[in-house]
C-alpha cells in the first residue's frame, strides 16, 4: 500500500521522512535532482521500503510514461509533480 510521507531531512542519503503516525529514516538516493528542491516535498512511497531494509535509487520518468507499478513513485514539490523510477543495479 501507498503511503504519503513528508521528506523532512536529507543528510547524504539518510532520508527522513514522516506522516501523521511515524518518523522514517531510510536509504535512497534520487537522482538528477537537487535535493533542496525536495525538502518538505511529499513522496508517496510503499510500505515495504519504508521499513528501510535497502538501498533505494530512483531517476526522473516523464509523465507519460506513468504506469501503475510498484517501482514507479510520485513526488510532489511546490515546483509540481515528478515522477520517479526505480533503477536497480
Amino acid at each position: 500500500m501507498l503511503k504519503k510521507v513528508k521528506i523532512i531531512g536529507i543528510d547524504n542519503y539518510i532520508y527522513t521522512l514522516e506522516d501523521n503516525e511515524k518518523l522514517y529514516k531510510i536509504n535512497i538516493e534520487i537522482v538528477n535532482i537537487e535535493k533542496e528542491k525536495i525538502i518538505d516535498s511529499y513522496i508517496y512511497l510503499y510500505e515495504e521500503i519504508l521499513r528501510g531494509d535497502n538501498f533505494y535509487t530512483y531517476g526522473k520518468i516523464e509523465p507519460n510514461n506513468v504506469m501503475e507499478d510498484k517501482d514507479i513513485v510520485k513526488l510532489e514539490t511546490k515546483y509540481g509533480d515528478i515522477y520517479l523510477q526505480r533503477y536497480y543495479g
